[in-house]
């Protein structure tokens, strides 16, 4: 035998039936006297037990007559010590007997949990009685997602039944009342997410009475159109929502009380819906949501005309996909964090209020017979917008130009690239801005691109020419710095926008044997200068030569010294090749141009400088 093990200790019958009961902490109920748990049980037949079963008045009356000598116990305990153990070897009796056990009996039944595979069978249940519970493992059928809990109790005259979270029982005094948490998903509300059935009445329910609902991974929900007139969360989880029928808006919440609404991993897939989500005077966060096939457009948020009316977009992590206009903003306030959006004509309208866009790509392709290039804009700027890391991808304009005053653009790397595939050379030119000549007009409007990079993958139009990608720009309000392209050959896509014309008289090129200056423009601003200047090689031009001594005159350059930064090209105009030339600014305000190549003929000539801090 081993001495090491412990000693099986005896507990008595009433210990046990206390322990059994699960009210108390077991290593509690081990050092409780007789007296002590007496007390405790006695309290707890009055205050728990008879209130639960008080709809028996047979039990009721048993029980209370059983409380009654149990409470006499309790004042006798003390009046005489010799009673004491007799106390004790009763209450035991009393457990062996069974008798305490029965009268505690339909307080344990109704805290059983009851189950059934569907809804249908509880409903039809006879033996749930008010306290108890209901599990069932699905609303229609066994495992549909429908699985729930639910209370049973006496139904009262506050309570609607809507068949999702007040179901009434074969027993019209008794209904399951839904036990809500934070899992609690549509199938519950009797949504069947099978792609065939229309699903509206189940998601109408889930958001009357909820303030968030889950859907269900995978499946495909079917929906007429819904109205969010409240704060509301649905968290997809993968999910699809698919339309109907036709209507105007998809999912809709109008003017009214400012509200806040949620989605999140969602996927919304339309082929009979107008707009797709329509809010108005509503505060929209959207997280990783997929959006797609409404015909005018899929998200469009607008803050309304009412008093104090406003619209809020925050979008990261999507993708919207074909239809007319990706998203139009009306909005107060909008951020939008990578977002993918493919084969919209416009992809962002931005209309009103100021726009934070950050990694967006809108890109485009021609399939199923149907033109998805010609006249698609990524950028319809008709508002305040901060941008940073824009790409356009093969499409025909990348920023629509405001029309109207009082509006700022400022950009950062702007990317444009063309899929040559798929933007076949009798497309118009791409092109970095519209509305140029309509910009140009207006006097209080501003745009900064600061980085613009092109990749045309050696596109040209049905001439043989590579794009105009920025023509020349006579105003100030543009600006466009930090230029790149594939390699050096940027300079065939003629992309940096110049204005105001230099007079002849402040520059000459004292070396006209090879070139004749054609174009001699400037631009400026608060921090810098910058020439441009274009000619045209008369002759050929041997390796090693100085092609040009180009001296500016008057005292407007007198602070163009070696400091400036000097860019120089040779661009053949008939095989369209680009040779880097080298260029210096002499201490005497000299510019200094070399070929430094093989022989050159037959082009022109593309001279940039930029200074410092220099007013002209």
């Amino acid at each position: 035998m081993n001495d090491n093990l412990n000693p099986v200790v005896k507990i008595e019958p009433f210990r046990r039936l206390c322990m059994t009961i699960g009210e108390l902490p077991t290593s509690y109920l081990e050092t409780m006297t007789y007296y002590e748990m007496l007390v405790w049980f006695t309290k707890f037949l009055g205050e728990t037990v008879i209130p639960t079963v008080n709809n028996n008045a047979e039990a009721v009356s048993e029980l209370q007559a059983k409380y009654i000598e149990l409470k006499t116990y309790i004042d006798n305990y003390f009046d005489n010590l010799d009673v004491q153990e007799e106390i004790n070897n009763k209450l035991d009796d009393m457990v062996e007997a069974g008798t305490l056990q029965e009268i505690i009996a339909d307080y344990l039944n109704s805290k059983a949990i009851f189950g059934f595979d569907n809804v249908a069978n509880m409903k039809a249940s006879t033996n749930l009685i008010d306290g108890s519970y209901a599990e069932t493992l699905g609303y229609y059928a066994k495992n549909d997602g429908g699985k729930s809990l639910y209370k049973i109790r006496t139904i009262t005259n506050d309570d609607v039944v809507d068949e999702a979270t007040i179901i009434a029982l074969n027993d019209n005094t008794l209904i399951a009342e839904l036990i809500i948490d934070e899992n609690v998903n549509v199938n519950q509300f009797g949504a069947k997410g099978d792609g065939i059935t229309n699903d509206t009445t189940a998601f109408n329910k889930a958001i009357t009475k909820l303030d968030m609902v889950n859907l269900l991974n995978d499946k495909t929900y079917k929906l007429t159109s819904l109205t969010i007139e409240k704060d509301f969360i649905i968290h997809g989880n993968g999910a699809k929502l698919i339309d109907d029928t036709s209507v105007t808006y998809f999912i809709y919440s109008s003017v009214g009380t400012r509200h806040e609404i949620k989605f999140d991993n969602l996927k919304i897939d339309l082929s009979h819906s107008t707009y797709g989500i329509y809010f108005t005077h509503t505060r929209f966060k959207g997280d990783n949501i997929e959006i797609k096939g409404a015909t005018t457009c899929n998200i469009d948020i607008i803050k309304g005309t009412t008093a104090g009316a406003y619209g809020w977009l925050e979008l990261k992590n999507s993708r919207v996909e074909y239809s007319t206009t990706g998203l139009i903003l009306n909005a107060t306030d909008c951020y939008l964090d990578n977002i993918v959006s493919h084969n919209c004509m416009t992809h962002y309208e931005i209309n009103s209020g100021l726009t934070h866009l950050h990694k967006i790509h809108g890109w485009n392709f021609n399939e199923n017979s149907t033109d998805y290039i010609t006249g698609s804009i990524l950028i319809k700027a008709n508002a305040d917008i901060v941008g940073n890391d824009i790409f356009s991808d093969t499409l025909e304009t990348a920023i629509q130009l405001p029309t109207v005053n009082y509006k700022c653009l400022l950009f950062n790397n702007v990317n444009i690239f063309l899929n040559t595939s798929s933007y076949p050379s009798t497309q118009n030119d791409p092109q970095l801005f519209s509305n140029l000549t309509e910009f140009q007009a207006l006097n209080n409007v501003f745009c900064r691109i600061n980085g613009l990079y092109f990749n045309g993958n050696n596109w040209r139009n049905s001439n043989n020419e590579y794009p105009v990608l920025v023509p020349e720009v006579n105003t100030p309000r543009i600006q466009v710095s930090n230029v790149g392209g594939s390699g050096v050959k940027y300079n065939n896509y003629r992309v940096i926008p110049i204005y105001g014309d230099i007079a002849t008289t402040d520059i000459t090129a004292t070396v006209s044997e090879y070139i004749s200056l054609s174009t001699r423009k400037y631009t400026k601003d608060q921090y810098s200068t910058k020439i441009y200047i274009r000619a045209t090689l008369k002759k050929a031009l041997a390796a090693d030569t100085c092609i040009s001594q180009v001296d500016f005159i008057t005292s407007n350059f007198n602070y163009l010294d070696r400091k400036a930064i000097v860019d120089a090209y040779f661009h053949n105009t008939t095989t369209h090749e680009v040779y880097k030339l080298d260029g210096y600014i002499s201490d005497d305000h000299s510019l200094y141009i070399y070929n430094h190549n093989g022989s050159l003929n037959g082009g022109d000539v593309i001279i940039n400088i930029r200074w410092d801090k220099v007013v002209l």
